[in-house]
C-alpha cells in the first residue's frame, strides 16, 4: 500500500486482440483467424519462401502453403470499417505474393541482383529471358506469358 493508505488500483491491460475503442475481442472467422493472425501467417510466409535466394523448391511450397489460404480468406472477419479495410488488404497483399511467386517460379534465371535470385537457376540468361514476364490472372489460375520489351 503506498503512504496515505490508499490502495492503488490496476489498471486492465489492453488486449492486443481488441481493436480501437470497440468492446470484446477481436472476431474469429469460421477458421478461428483473426484478420492480424491471417496477415502475419501470409507475411511469414512471404519472408520465409519468397524473399531471395529463390529456388524452385522454395516458391512451390509457398503456392502450396498459401492455397488453403485462400478459402480462409473469405471468412475474415470484421467489425468495423476499419477492419474491413483491413482485411480488403490482407486479401490483396495475399493476392500480390502468390502472384508474385508464380512470377518467380516462372522465370528460370537470376536476373535484377538480389531482387531476383534462383540458386537453382544462378545465371542471367538474356537469349531467353531478356523479356517481361506478365501474369493475367484468370479463373482458373494465373497465367504466365513473355513479352519482348
Amino acid at each position: 500500500m503506498p503512504e496515505g493508505g490508499a490502495a492503488i488500483e490496476a489498471q486492465p491491460r489492453r488486449d492486443p486482440g481488441r481493436s480501437g475503442g470497440n468492446s470484446g475481442p477481436t472476431p474469429r472467422g469460421a477458421l478461428g483467424a483473426t484478420v492480424r493472425e491471417f496477415e502475419y501467417k501470409f507475411r511469414r510466409l512471404v519472408n520465409e519462401y519468397v524473399a531471395p535466394p529463390k529456388s524452385e523448391t522454395k516458391l512451390s511450397r509457398f503456392l502450396r502453403e498459401t492455397e488453403s489460404m485462400l478459402q480462409d480468406q473469405e471468412d475474415l472477419p470484421a467489425r468495423d470499417p476499419h477492419e474491413i479495410m483491413k482485411a480488403m488488404e490482407a486479401k490483396a497483399g495475399l493476392f500480390c505474393a502468390r502472384m508474385a511467386a508464380m512470377a518467380s517460379l516462372y522465370r528460370t534465371e537470376s536476373r535484377f541482383g538480389l531482387y531476383h535470385q534462383r540458386v537453382d537457376f544462378p545465371q542471367k540468361d538474356d537469349l531467353n529471358w531478356r523479356t517481361r514476364v506478365i501474369l493475367s490472372p484468370e479463373p482458373q489460375g494465373p497465367v504466365a506469358r513473355k513479352e519482348r520489351p
